[in-house]
C-alpha cells in the first residue's frame, strides 16, 4: 500500500471514529435521567394531621365573693386538688365588719318593729330586708375560705389586653379583686380535649368517632391516642388566614398531667383503603382538573392519564390508568417528553 493510500484509510478510519463516538455522545444527550418508583398494591392509611391546643371541655371556676384583698393562696399553679380542698382566702377583716353593721341594722329594725304599731308594713318590710343583708354578709364571709368545687387541676387566673403582653392581674397572695372576678379555675383530668384545627379541604373526610394521635410539645416521643368527639360548625380563621374547623379530640392521658393550653398535632385516621394500588405523590403530575404519570418502558416514558383517589404524605391512589409492577417516573418529570428516552 503506497504512503498516500495508507493516509487516506487513516483519515477514514478517523473519521469513522469521531462520527461514530458524536453520535453515541449526542445519543446519550438526549436521554433523560430520572429516578423511578414501582406501582404497588397495599393498604393505604389516610391522615388528616392538624394543629391545636388542649382545652377544658368543663370546668369550674372560683371567683371572688366580694371586692377586696386575697389575702393568700394555698396551692401552686397546675396543682392537683380535691374537691372541698382550700385554694385560698379573702381577707375577712372587711367582710367581719360588713357582717357586724348587717346584724346591727337587724336589730334596730327589730327594735322598732316592737314599738307600739307592730303591723306597720314599712317596719315589716324594713325588717325583712336587714334580715337579707345579714344573710348576705354571713355567707360572703363563709365564702372567704375559697374551696375547690371539684376533683382536678387548679389553674391560676391571668388576664392581659391581648395575647402577648403582660398579664395586668394574675391570681396572687395581696392581690386586690373585685366581687365576680375569677382568681381559680379547676379542670377535671376527664374533661380535658385537644381543639384541632383542621383545613376547610380535609374537613369532609373527618367523623366523629374516627380515631386519632395526638403529640403535645411537653411531651415529645409519647403519643396519645384518642377520639374524634365532635366537629364544631363555625368556622374558625388560622394564625396563616386559612378556613379551618375546630375538630375535638378526646384523649386518653394515662398518667400525664395534661394541661389547658399545651400545643400540639394531631393525626386523625379518616380512611383505610384496602388492596389500593399507589405510587409516590411526587410522581403525579396535575395538569388543570386532570392529572398524568410519566410510565417508563423499555427506557422510553409515555405520558399517561390517570385517575386518583386520596393521597397521604408520601403516597397516591391511583384508581385508572396504570396496573401493579408498571413503572412511574419520580425525579425531573418536567424535562420528560412523549416517547423520550430516558435513563433510571
Amino acid at each position: 500500500m503506497t504512503r498516500r493510500r495508507l493516509i487516506t484509510a487513516l483519515v477514514v478510519v478517523a473519521l469513522a471514529i469521531a462520527l461514530g463516538a458524536g453520535w453515541f455522545i449526542s445519543t446519550r444527550a438526549a436521554r433523560t435521567t430520572v429516578a423511578t418508583a414501582t406501582a404497588t398494591t397495599q393498604t393505604l392509611d389516610v391522615v388528616v394531621t392538624a394543629q391545636g391546643t388542649m382545652a377544658a371541655g368543663s370546668a369550674s371556676t372560683v371567683t371572688a365573693p366580694t371586692s377586696g384583698v386575697l389575702q393568700s393562696v394555698a396551692v401552686t399553679d397546675g396543682q392537683q386538688v380535691e374537691q372541698g380542698q382550700l385554694l385560698g382566702t379573702m381577707d375577712a377583716q372587711p367582710l367581719d365588719q360588713a357582717l357586724a353593721q348587717a346584724e346591727a341594722q337587724y336589730a334596730a329594725a327589730r327594735a322598732m318593729a316592737t314599738g307600739t304599731d307592730r303591723l306597720n308594713r314599712a317596719r315589716d318590710a324594713a325588717t325583712h330586708s336587714a334580715q337579707l343583708a345579714v344573710d348576705i354578709a354571713r355567707a360572703n364571709r363563709d365564702k372567704a375560705e375559697l374551696k375547690a368545687p371539684a376533683a382536678g387541676t387548679v389553674q391560676f387566673a391571668s388576664l392581659s389586653l391581648a395575647p402577648g403582653l403582660p398579664p395586668l392581674f394574675t391570681t396572687a397572695a395581696g392581690s386586690s379583686v373585685t366581687a365576680g372576678m375569677a382568681l381559680f379555675t379547676v379542670v377535671s383530668p376527664d374533661a380535658l380535649r385537644f381543639d384541632a384545627a383542621v383545613d376547610e379541604a380535609d374537613i369532609a373526610g373527618v367523623q366523629v368517632g374516627q380515631t386519632a394521635t395526638v403529640t403535645l410539645d411537653a411531651f415529645p416521643g409519647r403519643p396519645f391516642t384518642g377520639l374524634v368527639e365532635a366537629l364544631r360548625p363555625a368556622a374558625v380563621t388560622t394564625s396563616t388566614g386559612g378556613v379551618a374547623f375546630t375538630t375535638v379530640i378526646k384523649l386518653d392521658a394515662g398518667d400525664a398531667r395534661l394541661l389547658t393550653g399545651m400545643t400540639g398535632d394531631a393525626d386523625i385516621a379518616t380512611e383505610s383503603i384496602a388492596d389500593a394500588l399507589v405510587v409516590p405523590v411526587q410522581a403525579v403530575v396535575a395538569d388543570g382538573a386532570s392529572r398524568h404519570v410519566w410510565k417508563i418502558d423499555n427506557g422510553v416514558a409515555h405520558k399517561v392519564a390517570v385517575e386518583v383517589g386520596p393521597s397521604t404524605d408520601t403516597l397516591t391512589q391511583v384508581t385508572s390508568g396504570l396496573a401493579a409492577g408498571d413503572v412511574v417516573a419520580t425525579t425531573n418529570l418536567t424535562a420528560l417528553a412523549e416517547g423520550g428516552a430516558v435513563d433510571a
